[in-house]
């Protein structure tokens, strides 16, 4: 709620009816995700504003939601089973009823739900809105006509947006003729990186530049192995693709995704690809702070930039596996007055949880402050770090989070040790 007179309005109501010390307004927060997370449930019984994001925001993270009948995406929740409808505002007894109901469910429940959303378009109404409008001109181009109601099952696309309508067209063409991998492979360009299972291409549609990422199967070895280590494979391009999805519901800044698509039934041997957009006027986070002398206010403002996009991804259960600045992008637009632009990239390997293990916790963020060893980062800008990232004051975040602490330095100084052996133990003693 942000009209400051209508909290002073409701909190003068909760008074006289002796509840203002059990009903807080917190105002507006930066790290929803969190708070939903960590929620029972979202009530929404709203009147007039009855497609607020909120809703689709909490079902994402796995958070029931109690929420009018008539609300826009009542849909949603009535087919992924992720709430109740209130069908009648004045029936208090059965909307009553109704939250013992959520209550009395368990939270990995929801969660396991919330699952099946991640791959659903929800966010793309006004596009569909206009494509279906556009529809009813009879001078329309068909293939238009064709991008707003004939969307191929086998290939997941993101909201259809008007600048990269040239290439869905493509790729929509050739899925639903049965040639969308052999459209796949003929794509040529700039090769990126190239490994035995994987390899990623920079190439040029029209007007636009794209990252197309191929897979072509792991192999049973590889399987093996990262069970043997408890850990899973990645088998394809799914894993990028499901966190790019739950990165944009979240607003965290990353890769926009275009299109995914899987060929294969065999985990070993299983085709996929995911293709990107590129992020133009971008430089790597460590090359900056290499290349740059900046000021202290300049610094915080990166470090909380980070820590932010750190905090809300791990609050939202996706830990990134390879956390190194080099993976973090920075707009080199940036006046150093205002907030940075930074954008997270390469999640080939992030896993989507409802909470994030220790372990993978401990490996993100030693990763990150391993890859800052090397950079003009001080003590103290570590410190910042820490109380950006826990939201509490210093004394309580090593008061309660001294054993994460400790194995995260731990962590970080062996990975310092293994890829700079002759000056790590320099380094070890000036940390």
């Amino acid at each position: 709620i942000c009209n400051s007179k209508t909290v002073e309005m409701l909190l003068a109501g909760m008074y006289f009816i002796g509840r203002d010390k059990k009903i807080f307004f917190i105002g507006n927060q930066f790290t929803v995700a969190g708070l939903l997370h960590s929620a029972d449930f979202l009530l929404h019984p709203a009147r007039y504003e009855l497609a607020g994001n909120v809703i689709l925001e909490a079902v994402l993270c796995g958070c029931p939601v109690l929420v009018s009948s008539q609300s826009g995406f009542a849909y949603y929740v009535k087919r992924f089973q992720m709430g109740e409808l209130i069908e009648s505002l004045n029936d208090v007894e059965k909307i009553s009823l109704q939250m013992h109901g959520l209550l009395k469910e368990p939270k990995a429940q929801w969660q396991s739900k919330a699952r099946l959303l991640w791959i659903e378009d929800l966010f793309s109404r006004a596009e569909i809105a206009v494509n279906c409008l556009e529809s009813l001109i009879p001078s329309l181009d068909s293939n238009t006509r064709q991008m707003a109601s004939n969307i191929n099952p086998c290939l997941a696309l993101l909201p259809n947006l008007r600048d990269d309508e040239q290439l869905i067209l493509q790729l929509q063409e050739n899925f639903n003729k049965g040639t969308g991998f052999e459209f796949i492979n003929q794509i040529q360009g700039v090769t990126v990186r190239k490994m035995s299972d994987r390899e990623t291409v920079r190439f040029i549609n029209g007007n636009k530049t794209y990252y197309l990422k191929r897979h072509f199967g792991v192999g049973w070895w590889e399987i093996i192995k990262n069970l043997l280590q408890l850990r899973l494979p990645v088998l394809g391009a799914v894993n990028e693709w499901r966190a790019l999805q739950k990165l944009s519901a979240l607003q965290i800044p990353g890769l926009h995704a275009i299109a995914y698509a899987m060929q294969g039934w065999s985990p070993a041997s299983r085709k996929s690809f995911i293709i990107t957009d590129e992020l133009n006027d971008v430089v790597q986070l460590d090359h900056f702070l290499e290349s740059h002398s900046l000021t202290v206010q300049q610094k915080v403002s990166l470090i909380r930039k980070v820590a932010q996009i750190a905090r809300e991804m791990h609050a939202a259960g996706i830990n990134h596996r390879d956390f190194y600045l080099c993976h973090f992008m920075l707009k080199q637009s940036w006046d150093f007055l205002a907030e940075p632009q930074i954008y997270i990239i390469d999640l080939h390997r992030a896993q989507i949880r409802p909470q994030v293990p220790e372990r993978w916790l401990v490996k993100d963020l030693a990763g990150l402050y391993f890859s800052s060893m090397p950079l003009s980062i001080s003590s103290r800008d570590v410190l910042r770090f820490l109380r950006y990232y826990f939201q509490q004051s210093l004394v309580d975040i090593f008061k309660q989070e001294q054993y994460l602490l400790s194995k995260v330095e731990v962590k970080a100084k062996q990975l310092y040790k293994k890829h700079n052996p002759y000056d790590a133990a320099e380094k070890s003693n000036t940390l």
